[in-house]
């Protein structure tokens, strides 16, 4: 920016053009695009943990429900009496209808002890699952 002042030298009038060298106040375009940058990593980030985080919380709470299932299952088929040729297969009815159950009997070194082996599962092939195994005696 350029000024001008007069100024008096010796009793004469002198004009006196001056440049300014102070900077404007603002942002560069540089300055701008570096901080949009920063911002759109940063937000991507964030979705990206937030979509971890309901991915995990999705898998606990299938597991924990399996476990829980399983649990009740074990109970049900203890009451019901296990035997070593004890076999069984189900579902858990409307109130869970993404889990499937299916039991086994199988024969250990000791005699007349048997493991009982249930198995829920659950996803569209079944491929996730949880096994509890009750060592018996008959």
């Amino acid at each position: 920016m350029l000024t001008t002042e007069t100024k008096s030298i010796s009793n004469y009038p002198v004009t006196i053009m001056m440049h300014s060298t102070t900077k404007e106040n603002g942002f560069t375009i540089v300055e701008v695009l570096v901080a949009l940058v920063l911002l759109s990593i940063s937000v991507l980030m964030t979705l990206m943990l937030t979509t971890q985080n309901q991915d995990a919380l999705s898998k606990i709470y299938f597991q924990e429900t399996a476990t829980i299932l399983a649990q009740k299952k074990l109970f049900e088929l203890e009451q019901q009496g296990v035997t070593a040729t004890t076999t069984a297969a189900g579902d858990f009815g409307e109130h869970h209808p993404d889990f499937s159950w299916k039991a086994n009997v199988y024969s250990t070194v000791r005699p007349s002890t048997n493991r009982l082996q249930l198995k829920v599962m659950w996803g569209e092939k079944r491929n996730h699952s949880v096994t509890i195994e009750k060592v018996f005696t008959e």
